[in-house]
This record gives C-alpha cells, sequence and structure tokens, in this order.
C-alpha cells in the first residue's frame, strides 16, 4: 500500500472479522530497494508463481472486488501502462 493525496479510512472490525494485521512502514533502505530488484530481475526469483491475475487499468473495480472476495487470489495486479 502506497501513501496517496486523500486520507485512507478503513473499518476496524474488518481486520478482526478476517483475522487480519495491518502493519506500517516508513520507508524503504537502498538495501530493500537493491534486494527487490534482484528479485525482480532474477529468472529464478517466484513472482510469476505469486500472481494469481492481471486486469487492465479500465477495470480497476473489478480488481479490488476480486481481490477482497476471492480468497485464493494471491496477488491481483493492475497493469498500468497497457
Amino acid at each position: 500500500m502506497a501513501l496517496g493525496a486523500t486520507p485512507v479510512t478503513y473499518k476496524p472490525q474488518f481486520l478482526a472479522m478476517n483475522e487480519l494485521s495491518f502493519l506500517g512502514s516508513a520507508i524503504y533502505t537502498a538495501a530493500d530497494i537493491k534486494k527487490a530488484i534482484h528479485n525482480i530481475t532474477n529468472l529464478d526469483n517466484h513472482f510469476p508463481e505469486i500472481v494469481s491475475v492481471h486486469y487492465p487499468l479500465e477495470q480497476t473495480q473489478a480488481a479490488f472486488e476480486r481481490a477482497n472476495t476471492d480468497k485464493e487470489a494471491v496477488k491481483v495486479v493492475i497493469d498500468v501502462n497497457d
């Protein structure tokens, strides 16, 4: 989750009822970014395996609905450059 221009609201009971955790982070280090780049460019990475489905930007609403309801979807990706 990234920071946006407008405040984000949520219902705390959603976290409790779905047994979810919410963890914040202030910033990434240069080492974190280098490791992420390495993991993406490494041919042995597991990135393709964790992406369940891709949606075009025009179907953002459907992507969020699927991410919120499909318990089998590990990672729902919205492709903004296509």
